[in-house]
């Protein structure tokens, strides 16, 4: 519909910096040219640190696996009754969803991208994402089996396999607002979802909208996101407290056994 009414949808097209121009205008670079804005949204993720140097202590790329499991016979699907997430003392959470044809989508197992020898540089700080490891792949393999009583006596096949970059920040939840805090008027981000993008991102992403459509502060909104994810430069410069965990983790679990 946007298209039909004259949008210029670019798709595929690295930014490469974004620049300022003396009458408060924005210069989006890109391979294919520039375009001259007055509004700028960063729904860049876990790359943002690739345009916004600003964070880049805050919101870090993190590579992510995710499978599609088939049961084996396929008329005979073993029932789940729900979305799952599974906790444990790892850093990250595996998380599941049945789908209407019976496979079942699970994503995590984030310890499978840490080395033998405690190298997280394939995982933490990673935007990678065009392999998948064996390890991974073998993680997933008996996944429901292991886990669901219901399961115990079928066999799965893991039927697509691929990895993603994510974006971890240094409190646990995502940017969201106007960037005058830093400098950039009439910049917004929509950023750092901390794996958990699909029940934040959509009205985080029509709030900055809206601030844009009203000339408003994304806190003047009279229906707005979550204080938290508000955006200050306080809060940026805060200390990672998400990478000091992961740094912890792979201390007591890695570095012990070298």
């Amino acid at each position: 519909m946007c298209v039909a009414k004259g949008l210029n949808l670019q798709t595929n097209t690295l930014v490469t910096k974004v620049t300022s121009t003396d009458n408060g205008k924005w210069v989006v670079h890109t391979p294919r040219g520039t375009t001259i804005c007055g509004k700028v949204v960063y729904c860049t993720n876990g790359y943002t640190k690739g345009l916004l140097e600003e964070f880049s202590n805050t919101i870090v790329p993190q590579r992510g696996v995710c499978c599609s499991i088939e049961a084996a016979d396929k008329d005979h699907t073993p029932h789940l009754t729900n979305t799952y997430g599974l906790f444990t003392s790892r850093p990250n959470s595996d998380y599941l969803i049945n789908r209407p044809d019976g496979t079942i989508i699970v994503g995590g197992r984030d310890e499978s991208l840490i080395k033998p020898n405690g190298d997280i540089s394939g995982w933490f700080d990673c935007v990678d994402d065009t392999y998948v490891d064996e390890v991974s792949k073998a993680e997933f393999k008996d996944y429901m089996k292991k886990r669901f009583s219901t399961w115990e006596n079928t066999d799965s096949d893991v039927s697509k396999i691929w990895s993603g970059i994510l974006g971890f920040t240094n409190d646990y939840l995502p940017y969201v607002g106007e960037l005058d805090v830093i400098g950039k008027k009439g910049c917004y981000i929509v950023a750092g979802f901390h794996g958990h993008g699909m029940p934040r991102v959509l009205f985080s992403a029509k709030a900055v909208a809206t601030c844009i459509t009203q000339n408003k502060k994304v806190h003047e909104l009279e229906y707005t996101i979550p204080k938290g994810f508000f955006v200050s430069k306080e809060r940026i410069e805060k200390p990672n407290v998400y990478e000091q965990g992961i740094h912890k983790f792979v201390k007591e679990h890695y570095d012990a056994k070298l």
